[in-house]
């Protein structure tokens, strides 16, 4: 079978939603960009062999923008999302017939570098939550380290999707994979949410969204990261990461060191396999080794 109709194929055969199916397509048309110019156009040509070398391609192809510093090598978590990417599509042909199960089953996994996350610390929060100057940037960092949802989730959010009570609150969040869960909200979050929703949020009634953006619309991730860069700038804290997925991280690892176990962890940031969820408990232990005590000045 061709490859270009086996990867159209594929793409109306999975269930993803608009977020995942972009991810797909960007690392699958990467892939078969680098195919035709290897001159394989037939999905049967493909070998372990091919996939090995693409992942070497990946792996020395340059990353960032010409004009913006030296461009780095893509780094293991990018190689093994892609080398992931191919796999699933792969499969999708086992299943269909349309290539032999071996060819799959000599496909290896690139093995990812341990890094520690970024997080941020108290000084570093309270620093960006001073530089709020509305009801809404204060609900946006409220919920985002209170709850670790990640950015689609923020802002696909919409009204009826937040409960308020006298002796609860939580939102019910639409995840990865169309799989909702209910995230819970503290004391503080709670009063800062509501406030914004009932003070400050004015839009036409057909908007549901609950955080917009300045013209009225809908928030959206783009939206949100730059609103969380603008109140960096406002700091002064310069070159700190503070995109949604590092409060996220922040969350996760704040959760951990309060006690909270990674199962329930792993359910509140809607992760598919708790294995996923490890990768915060590795960056909490190194942390927490890096803390201990001083040989120098203990000596």
């Amino acid at each position: 079978m061709r490859l270009e109709a086996a990867l159209l194929e594929y793409s109306y055969s999975q269930d993803y939603s608009p977020t995942t199916r972009a991810w797909y397509r960007s690392r699958l048309g990467a892939f078969a960009a680098w195919l035709r110019s290897a001159g394989i156009a037939d999905l049967d040509d493909i070998t372990p062999s091919t996939i090995r070398q693409y992942q070497d391609y990946v792996r020395t192809r340059p990353s960032g923008r010409r004009g913006r510093g030296e461009a780095k090598p893509l780094d293991s978590f990018t190689v093994h999302g892609h080398t992931r990417a191919i796999k699933s599509f792969l499969n999708w042909a086992v299943a269909e017939e349309l290539l032999d199960a071996s060819v799959v089953k000599r496909i290896a996994m690139p093995r990812r570098a341990t890094k520690v996350m970024p997080v941020l610390n108290p000084d570093q929060i309270r620093r960006l939550t001073l530089a709020c100057d509305s009801a809404r940037d204060r609900a946006v960092l409220a919920v985002l380290l209170d709850t670790g949802i990640r950015a689609s989730e923020l802002c696909g959010l919409a009204l009826d999707r937040v409960f308020f009570s006298a002796d609860d609150a939580y939102l019910l969040v639409h995840g990865k994979n169309r799989k909702s869960r209910e995230v819970g909200l503290g004391r503080q979050s709670r009063q800062l949410l509501h406030r914004y929703i009932h003070r400050e949020r004015r839009a036409p009634q057909e908007v549901t969204a609950v955080f917009l953006g300045r013209t009225g619309a809908p928030l959206t991730p783009m939206g949100l990261d730059r609103l969380l860069y603008r109140l960096r700038d406002r700091t002064g804290l310069r070159g700190v990461r503070v995109g949604a997925h590092v409060w996220r991280h922040t969350y996760a690892f704040n959760f951990i060191a309060q006690g909270g176990d990674v199962l329930r962890l792993s359910r509140l940031l809607g992760h598919t396999s708790v294995a996923t969820t490890q990768g915060y408990l590795s960056a909490f232990s190194a942390r927490d080794a890096r803390r201990g005590q001083s040989v120098f000045d203990n000596l």
